[in-house]
């Protein structure tokens, strides 16, 4: 057996490994988002990993303002920003 061959035999295991795990997480995928369509699990979406991400932040920024009482407006002006925006969202729809 040449080192060409035991190369050629790697190349090909390789890559029959990869497509056999390509297969499998396919697999994988369609069976959780069917599984989620069922509401047999959740899977969050993007909008579930924003507010995630924002009530993160907001702990940090309760955090500095613990420590450094003089930042507090900053996360006031923050939380007005956020009052704001979700009472446009709740607008009546004309763009006005």
């Amino acid at each position: 057996m040449s080192v060409f061959e035991s190369f050629e035999r790697f190349i090909a295991t390789a890559i029959a490994v990869a497509a056999v795990a390509a297969v499998a997480l396919r697999g994988l995928n369609r069976l959780l988002v069917w599984m989620d369509q069922k509401d047999w699990i959740l899977i969050p979406n993007r909008e579930a990993l924003k507010n995630a991400d924002r009530s993160i932040l907001r702990g940090f920024l309760d955090l500095q303002a613990i420590i450094e009482p003089d930042k507090r407006h900053v996360i006031q002006q923050r939380e007005d920003q956020e009052v704001e925006k979700a009472e446009d969202d709740q607008g009546d729809g004309n763009p006005d």
